[in-house]
């Protein structure tokens, strides 16, 4: 065995293949093992420690050193200093420890032990079952490939567990601070404590659900991967792909990216935003504000909460799905009602298209040209629709309904039940009923005199003078199509409305037959 001293100058000291004793003392020394075990000691000064073949026991001691220890077991001690510990390809299990300072510490092939200690460290593991313990500081891990245990301690560090193409069994542990994970297999085991930060994943090209006390997710590289949350105020932020995203409890902030993305706040006070694409947007509970962004998007109302949607002129032809009353948004084209309870849509200044539900509806277009149905197929519910101003096409289908067009030149149109038709008067303009079958009523705030004209006129080509065309003193008139014809064998609509109502008089069909 050699026991090679150096000065305290810049020594320049080369082992032998026997098992050495390095010491280059104080200087910037270059200390080079030989193919034995040796024990190199680097002292004071920025050195150069390399151990060659062997069991190494390499210390760097004071100062910014470099540290190399090739293949078998090696032992490292960087010191006090910024230090490199290098095993990069070399074959051992290789115990690391950095020190104090800023360090940049890379494991071999093996299964390698490292210490990062204080100060802001890079670490890499390297191919092997390693076990990574970063220290206090704002670090940086790479855990590498094969099953890795990765201890990141205080400070806000970066965990990355992405190694190819050894994939493993990796256990994560972030500790105090607000700790990053990168992450891309469902074995990648990540552990936080309450109250120790805010932290955050990103998962590649994996479905993934945030663990407990974890508080951020972003699903990264474009594909439809699946993001779920937890009980905590989440962040979770989709990638390029068709993503379907899920808040579960707690106030949650849900982004969207290019892709055609479903947003679930699930339970609590959420905030989601679509971005790009054709997206699905709801809350399960809570006051939820949604922004659909570009795309046709649809969004999902079922809460007793105050949801808010906004969306911008020129983003979309968009629908909201309401099972509870609900104003339909500024620049939202369709509203449709859902369930059994009885609930009230309302429309905004817009032309809007608004469906209810199977229960008893109050259905409101208020201005612009609306399309208002009692229900979306079978519409039992005994229904209010009122259009507004307009030129509105009002549909009461099933139920006994109430149908109010309003200003403007409208449709109403019922299939069954016993339904009222109001608010017709001098300002109301040219308006059509199309009714199919019940006892209904047509109701004039004006008195009889005040039609100036009775007429039986043909308003299509399959009948012959069926309809009754009613013309007020101001011009408006009132057509109720198949008024003559109750035997339903010449058009597909063929019906009549019973009564006629006036302030001053109620008119049958032998009143009305009378007067054409």
């Amino acid at each position: 065995m050699a026991i090679i001293i150096g000065t305290s100058g810049n020594d320049s000291l080369l082992g032998t293949n026997a098992d050495d004793n390095i010491a280059g003392l104080a200087g910037d020394d270059s200390l080079q093992g030989g193919n034995g075990n040796d024990t190199v000691f680097g002292g004071d000064g920025n050195d150069i420690v390399m151990g060659a073949q062997g069991n190494d026991y390499l210390t760097g001691d004071l100062g910014n050193d470099y540290m190399v220890g090739g293949n078998d077991n090696d032992t490292y001690y960087g010191g006090d200093g910024d230090d490199e510990l290098l095993e990069l390809y070399f074959n051992g299990n290789d115990y690391m420890d950095g020190g104090n300072g800023d360090d940049t510490i890379e494991g071999g092939e093996g299964n390698d032990t490292i210490l990062g200690g204080d100060g802001i460290d890079s670490i890499g593991g390297g191919n092997g079952d390693d076990s990574i313990t970063a220290g206090e500081g704002n670090d940086t891990i790479d855990a590498g490939g094969g099953s890795d245990t990765v201890y990141g301690n205080a400070g806000d560090d970066v965990i990355h567990a992405t190694a190819s193409p050894v994939e493993g069994t990796n256990y994560l542990y972030g500790g105090a601070g607000n700790d990053t994970y990168y992450i891309d297999a469902t074995t990648d085991n990540i552990t936080e404590n309450a109250n120790e930060g805010i932290d955050e994943v990103f998962a590649y090209h994996m479905d993934y659900t945030l663990t407990d006390n974890v508080e951020n997710l972003t699903l990264y590289i474009e594909s439809d991967n699946n993001g779920t949350g937890n009980s905590l105020d989440n962040i979770i932020t989709a990638n390029a792909g068709d993503n379907y995203l899920k808040g579960e409890a707690g106030n949650d902030t849900l982004y969207g990216e290019d892709g055609d993305d479903t947003l679930d706040g699930g339970a609590g006070d959420d905030r989601l935003e679509g971005g790009e694409g054709d997206d699905v947007l709801g809350g399960s509970s809570g006051s939820n504000n949604m922004i659909g962004g570009k795309g046709n998007d649809t969004y999902t109302v079922n809460t007793t909460g105050t949801d808010v949607i906004t969306e911008n002129t020129g983003e979309g032809t968009d629908v909201v799905n309401t099972w509870v009353s609900y104003y339909i948004p500024n620049h939202v084209e369709t509203m449709l009602g859902f369930g059994t309870n009885n609930i009230n849509l309302f429309g905004s200044s817009s032309n809007e298209t608004i469906f209810g539900n199977a229960g008893d509806n109050d259905i409101r277009g208020f201005a612009g040209d609306d399309h208002l149905s009692g229900g979306a197929s079978y519409g039992y519910g005994d229904d209010s629709l009122y259009g507004g101003d307009g030129n509105d096409t009002l549909e009461g289908r099933y139920g006994d309904d109430r149908l109010d067009g309003g200003s403007g030149n409208d449709t109403l149109i019922d299939l069954d039940g016993n339904d009222s038709y109001t608010g017709f008067s001098t300002t109301s303009g040219v308006d059509i009923i199309r009714d199919s079958s019940g006892t209904d009523t047509a109701s004039f705030a004006l008195t009889s005199a005040g039609v100036v004209s009775w007429q039986a006129v043909d308003s299509d080509s399959n009948t012959h003078g069926d309809d009754l065309l009613i013309t007020l003193s101001t011009g408006n008139t009132l057509t109720i199509e198949d008024y003559f014809d109750n035997t339903a064998t010449q058009d597909a609509g063929a019906g009549e409305v019973e009564s006629l109502v006036f302030t001053d008089a109620t008119l049958d069909f032998t009143d009305v037959s009378a007067l054409v």
